[in-house]
Order: structure tokens, then sequence, then C-alpha cells
């Protein structure tokens, strides 16, 4: 064996992040801004109402500033996808209404 071969290792282990993630990320929602991920253990309510829906409560937000803004257009397109939000994933009646 020749001193070249003795010298290099038989294979390269890959490098090692420093940084861990031990949670994954939302899936991004059409016209909603990125949001940072918070690792939970319970999960999210079943059938939550739309005031404890936490994507309901981004999207009435983001519905305020467009049409604060008189963007109209903008305010439709988002009210189409909260509507498409609440169709997937259903939501039952809050006591209030």
């Amino acid at each position: 064996m020749d001193d070249a071969a003795q010298a290099r290792p038989a294979h390269k282990l890959p490098e090692r992040s420093d940084t861990k993630r031990a949670y994954a990320s939302p899936p991004p929602m059409w016209g909603l801004g990125s949001v940072v991920p918070v690792p939970h253990s319970s999960g999210p309510l079943l059938f939550p109402t739309r005031e404890e829906c936490g994507i309901c409560a981004r999207y009435a937000g983001k519905i305020a500033v467009a049409k604060a803004a008189g963007l109209p257009e903008l305010s439709m397109g988002l009210r189409a996808a909260w509507d498409g939000h609440v169709e997937e994933h259903p939501h039952r009646q809050s006591r209030t209404s």
C-alpha cells in the first residue's frame, strides 16, 4: 500500500449542522406571511371556532389591513382563500353567533 492510500480516510462523514430543528414549519398559506413555528405537544384543536382558529385570525387581520389600505381586490382574494380554509378544515359554530 502506498503512503497516499494510508493517509486518506476510507470515507468522509457528513458534517453535522449546528442548528437542529425539533419541529416542522407550518405549511405556507396563500396571502399570509410566514410565522415563527412554535413547538407544541397537544396539537391544534380538532374543530375550533373561527375565533379560536389561529389561521382564521391571521386571515381576518390581513383582510382588515387590505380594506384599510384601499385594496378591495386583495381583500376579496384573501376572503376567498379564507373560505377555502374553512371548507377544508371544519370549524364549529361559536357560542356568540
